[in-house]
């Protein structure tokens, strides 16, 4: 099984698709320096011949090959940088579609343990962040390295011993760069890590939900100092971040700021033109060539340090796309179109889910079975794992332990494009994408036509509401469906699996802010346009409990009884019970 690396994504996403674009871009910045290196020996003609002979027309040359070469290198510059901009920008737009495909394919149990702040850091900000370096730091450590080289070589012409006083302290300074670069990569793992809880925090307390609650217990004070002290935190880090390696990077500096002072004293040493070592001209030319040589030297350096900061990124990036790598291409390969005609036998052998991150089994060693076209009701106290045991069958959590099959077929072997095609579930809590009613269908049934959409919502007893609002079915729900009832929100979650009409329906708590009236007339719809759909629901609700061909009984994750409402009312003193303890039934 292939398993993504940071060699491979950066050959898959950097590499390949932009290879080109990237070599002329890497072309266009060493001709820049190439054309860069005339300027020192135009220099030292103008000091050595042009100035002292007072050959004007010589000197004005000069002047206008100076004035040549700062414009190709600036222009082609430009050149080079749009380049490296556009490829930027084409590897943000592959890394973010990347994250988002890999966290589409991830469990659903995954999500119930993460925060949505904590994910969009991850596609936004790690991404954005790497893109900014990539874009910078390419262009420049290709400049930078250009930039060396040519003046090094450029030096070398002009004089060997100055070179030679030039670098002296080059591997010093190499050392105290690898040094720097290990402290600033465990300070930008540790600032991504804050970033992703800071936005958790934002995403959590500035939700509908969350202000709701802060509001209603009236936690204003303690939201705003949760999210002060995980901005403090991420300030603290990102100073640390800033100041490392500071002082060395300074000596380093001051170092490289003395060479010129060292090469003065040296050509006085060995008496300049009296013995005709070193001409002025050289001096002038190689002193300001010192000067161009430790500017992109220095810039080198802190690219390096940053470079090493840049790869905590990419190994979050790489993490969270391997999390579910694997599995993505097993899904993949395990794709296939089934015959649905007669499918809604459900068998569980077995089975018990945890979370990763929690102690104990939520689902403990249960096995069922539930014929086709019947209807089941799942029913025991809060806790007792109902809903979790209903998103196993669906197919959106993975047993811990155990297998589900639907007419043999084991559901890990489904893909989720078929596993959709054959389940369909409807929560308590129905969410609505922030878009019009209309494009909602059509979200989760592409290419379903408006009277199909229509119908399914009469069933429902939604379309007179529809119907009745200013813009009808082009109406936009806002976030989640916050314009929108409980019971609303219910109705149109219900017409849409009314309308994708899969084979098994789990119904977790669906009908939950429906009236016992309303309740009733879906149910006996369901019984009549699906009476091949196997039905599957979770209520609290006698009415649609005694109605059911069968009863799970639920008590700790266990299911204790598989039985009729009558048969459990006369032997179950845990079901009795239960139904004593509902006051709404």
């Amino acid at each position: 099984m292939q398993i993504l690396t940071k060699r491979k994504l950066i050959f898959d996403v950097l590499i390949r698709p932009h290879g080109a674009v990237m070599m002329g871009a890497f072309f266009l910045i060493f001709f820049a320096a190439l054309v860069g290196m005339a300027q020192p020996f135009i220099i030292r003609d103008l000091v050595d011949v042009a100035l002292p002979q007072g050959d004007f027309s010589y000197t004005s040359k000069l002047a206008m090959g100076l004035v040549a070469v700062a414009a190709c290198v600036n222009a082609v510059n430009v050149l080079q940088a749009s380049l490296f901009n556009k490829v930027g920008q084409s590897i943000a737009s592959n890394l973010r579609a990347q994250l988002f495909n890999s966290f589409m394919h991830y469990p659903l149990e995954y999500f119930a343990n993460s925060n949505a702040g904590a994910l969009q850091s991850k596609i936004i900000s790690d991404v954005s962040a790497f893109q900014s370096f990539f874009t910078l730091s390419s262009a420049s450590i290709a400049s930078y390295v250009a930039l060396t080289i040519s003046n090094v070589i450029a030096l070398g012409m002009l004089d060997v011993r100055l070179l030679l006083i030039s670098v002296v302290i080059v591997p010093l300074a190499a050392y105290v760069n690898i040094t720097i670069g290990e402290k600033k990569k465990n300070l930008a793992k540790q600032k991504f890590e804050n970033l992703e809880e800071l936005g958790g925090c934002i995403n959590q307390f500035l939700s509908e939900s969350g202000i709701s609650v802060i509001k209603t217990f009236g936690r204003d004070q303690y939201a705003e100092k949760a999210f002060e002290r995980r901005s403090n935190e991420l300030s603290s880090v990102e100073l640390k971040g800033a100041l490392a390696g500071r002082w060395q990077l300074s000596l380093i500096n001051f170092l490289f700021a003395c060479s010129p002072a060292l090469t003065y004293w040296f050509a006085g040493a060995i008496e300049v033109e009296v013995s005709g070592q070193i001409s002025i001209g050289t001096i002038v030319a190689a002193t300001g060539l010192q000067y161009a040589l430790f500017g992109p030297f220095i810039g080198f350096l802190k690219m390096i340090i940053e470079l090493k900061s840049s790869s905590s990124i990419l190994e979050r990036i790489v993490s969270s796309i391997n999390s579910n790598y694997v599995n993505s291409n097993v899904r993949q390969r395990s794709a296939h179109t089934i015959d649905r005609s007669g499918l809604g036998f459900i068998t569980c052998k077995n089975v018990s889910f945890s979370y990763g991150d929690r102690k104990g089994f939520i689902i403990h060693e249960s096995s069922i079975e539930i014929k086709l076209g019947s209807k089941v009701a799942i029913v025991g106290k809060s806790g007792s794992g109902k809903s979790t045991l209903a998103h196993i069958l669906c197919g959106l959590y993975s047993p811990t332990a155990g297998d589900v099959f639907i007419d043999g077929k084991n559901i890990r072997d489904l893909n989720d494009s078929n596993r959709s095609e054959l389940v369909g579930i409807v929560s308590q809590d129905c969410y609505l994408f922030s878009v019009s009613i209309l494009e909602n269908f059509k979200i989760a049934c592409p290419g379903v036509s408006r009277e199909n959409i229509v119908e399914s919502c009469k069933d429902a007893r939604v379309h007179d509401f529809i119907s009745s609002l200013p813009e009808g079915y082009e109406t936009v729900v806002g976030d989640r469906g916050a314009s929108l009832s409980g019971g609303q929100r219910q109705r149109i979650a219900l017409a849409r699996m009314f309308l994708k009409r899969p084979n098994i329906i789990i119904l977790d708590e669906s009908t939950s802010a429906l009236d016992s009236v309303l309740e009733q007339e879906i149910f006996e719809l369901l019984r009549v346009k699906m009476e091949d759909s196997t039905i599957i629901f979770v209520t609290h609700r006698l009415s649609s409990i005694k109605n059911a061909d069968e009863i799970l009984l639920m008590s700790d994750g266990k299911i204790v009884s598989q039985a009729s409402h009558l048969k459990l009312l006369g032997e179950s003193k845990l079901y009795q019970k239960l139904l004593k303890s509902q006051s709404s039934i």
